[in-house]
Parts: C-alpha cells; structure tokens; sequence
C-alpha cells in the first residue's frame, strides 16, 4: 500500500513542516496522535514508547492528562518553554489564548511565543544540592531565567550573569544526532538546552570535546568560558556502536569459514 494512504499530505502538515525549524510541536488532547508527526520529519515533545526514559516521563506527567498515553494538555505550563514547543496543533474551533497562525478544516495551529531555542543561556544557575530535581523544575516558572545545574568541577556554586551581558549562541544547522551552532560569549555562561542526555550526547568546542553536566534535571549542558565558540553537539550511542561492531565480525568470521579455500 503507498504511503501516501496511512499519512497522507495535508496543507496543515505542510505548514508544520515549513514553519517548525528545529522547535518542536505536540498535538493538544486527541489531536495529532504521537509518534505520528515523525512520519513527517516533525519534532514531537511527546513520546509514546514503551522504551520512554523513566526521567522525562516523570517529568512530563503535569502535562498529560492519562497515565498510559501521552495526552498532552495544559498548554500554557512552563514546562513547554524549556521543551522547545513552540506550535500546537487542536481540533478544529479548539480556542485558545494564544496566537492562531493556521488553520483549516482538518486542524488548527497555534503558536507558543515563549518557547525556548534548543540551546539557549539562562540568566542564573542554581547548583543543586539536595533538593529533588523533579519538584524544582516543575515548579519552575522562567527557565530562561532560572535553571537548576547539577555540580560539576567547573562550577559548585550559584551563579548570576551580570544585567546587559549581551552573550548570544545561534543554532547555525540542526539534525536528529549533530547539531553545529556558534556562541559569542561576554563573560563565562552556562549553555543549556532541552536535550535529553542519556549519557551519548557530546559537546565539541572547535574540535576538541569539552566537559558537559545536567541542567534542569536530565538535559544536557556546559560551562564555557568567555569567547566565541564553534560548537557541535553529536548523539554517538556508543553500546549500538559496540554491536554494529561485533556484528560485523561476526559476519566475517562467517563469511570466512563459509566460503570456499580456492585450490
């Protein structure tokens, strides 16, 4: 069967696919059903896995409205800033206070101004220490304002940028694993952002890998110095690496005892 029957193009979809960047999208209540926008090339904030890391859904369980399925509602928490969402896409004659920027028959599409970048440079850092991440964060109402960092050798005390700083960092090309960006720095920053780190995210500073830690419970960020920085960040699942590896040994030690000696 073609594709083009189980996810058909529609001119709300092609919207989506134009507009989106690199943010990321979620479809309100029963519209847009997850998993579904991959298809499209889309970013989705929900995850509908059975593989779902156990820290993202704790963290996003205030969004849901249902234990087993990820009904995402409530679409004006701040959790949506830190997670990048700037578009959701409801049912038709779905109202909301926010701004409308499409719609159709099929779906309506409203945009989240306040969305963060997938990497951006918060105003203040608290160091954690034995608060609980998950509480602080779902408290939290600014995350472009405020984030909760987990301690690290680079830094082990609170910190606050000074007013008018001027530090800027620019997604500059973006990828489902390598994203490159480029950060002109007034004064040491914290660079954080909205992905989750499993332990495969690297971050390199004009080549060469710097350290990273945890930012808001379990994303990825770092410490860098004042300057300007040619930044690439790149996901290397290292254990599926390791597989790939022994699987293609295997084959050829297969390959070797299976073909014939020539005479």
């Amino acid at each position: 069967v073609p594709p083009v029957f189980a996810y058909p193009d529609k001119p709300s979809i092609a919207f989506l696919q134009r507009s989106l960047g690199p943010a990321r999208m979620m479809g309100l209540g029963d519209a847009f059903p997850p998993n579904i926008p991959l298809f499209y090339g889309l970013r989705d904030a929900r995850i509908d896995n059975p593989s779902l890391p156990t820290a993202y859904a704790r963290l996003v369980a205030p969004l849901s409205r249902d234990q087993m399925v990820p009904r995402f509602a409530r679409p004006r928490h701040p959790l949506y800033d830190l997670l990048g969402v700037r578009y959701m896409a409801v049912r038709p004659r779905v109202r909301w206070n926010l701004p409308l920027v499409y719609r159709d028959r099929d779906m309506w599409v409203y945009e989240r101004p306040g969305a963060l970048p997938l990497l951006f440079l918060p105003a203040r850092a608290r160091i954690q220490r034995d608060e609980p991440w998950l509480k602080w964060v779902q408290e939290n109402t600014d995350f472009a304002a405020r984030a909760l960092v987990a301690p690290s050798a680079e830094r082990w005390q609170h910190w606050r940028s000074k007013p008018g700083d001027g530090s800027t960092v620019t997604l500059t090309s973006y990828g489902p694993a390598l994203l490159r960006a480029r950060a002109a720095l007034a004064a040491p920053r914290l660079l954080a952002s909205s992905l989750y780190q499993d332990g495969n995210w690297s971050l390199l500073d004009g080549g060469v890998r710097v350290p990273t830690t945890l930012a808001n419970g379990p994303f990825l960020a770092s410490w860098l110095p004042a300057g300007e920085h040619d930044l690439i960040l790149v996901y290397r699942p290292f254990r599926f690496v390791a597989g790939c590896l022994l699987a293609a040994l295997a084959l050829a030690a297969a390959a070797v005892l299976w073909v014939p000696r020539p005479v």
